[in-house]
């Protein structure tokens, strides 16, 4: 026979057990979610750091960029203003083209300049070694 206060006492321990297993498990569980949500954390954290670097490497390099552009803008600007000084002391117009007479005249004027200058355009972009697209944009041409 068991005694009365074992038979009381034998579902209490079980019941208190079983709590105190129940428990456990349950941090053992929020313990690892809560591993799991630090470590996805620090994984975003990093992708978001790294992507922070990659665009602040573009912006430097969208920067420097910009800065080559316009250093390039400003040195073919002064290329192009020493091109026209120098045609314009070295150019003579025909005799007779100083005033024209009329349209025709005025066309024939203006094409012997436009000629003289292009050929003009490309002794100077071989004396000075120049890519021979340094002057490109569109010329005016007038037709007789």
């Amino acid at each position: 026979m068991t005694h009365p206060i074992i038979k009381l006492l034998l579902p209490w321990t079980l019941i208190i057990g079983g709590l105190i297993t129940t428990y456990y498990l349950i941090s053992q569980r929020g313990s690892n979610i809560n591993e799991d949500l630090l470590t996805r954390s620090q994984a975003i954290q990093e992708q978001s750091q790294q992507r922070l670097k990659q665009t602040e490497k573009q912006q430097a390099l969208a920067q420097t960029e910009a800065k080559h552009l316009e250093q390039e803008k400003i040195i073919k600007q002064r290329l192009s203003e020493e091109f026209e000084n120098a045609f314009l002391k070295q150019y003579t117009p025909p005799v007779g083209c100083e005033n024209w007479e009329n349209d025709s005249h005025m066309v024939r004027c203006t094409n012997h300049q436009i000629k003289a200058k292009q050929e003009f355009k490309q002794e100077f972009i071989e004396k000075r070694g120049l890519p021979k697209d340094t002057f490109d944009h569109p010329q005016i041409s007038f037709t007789d």
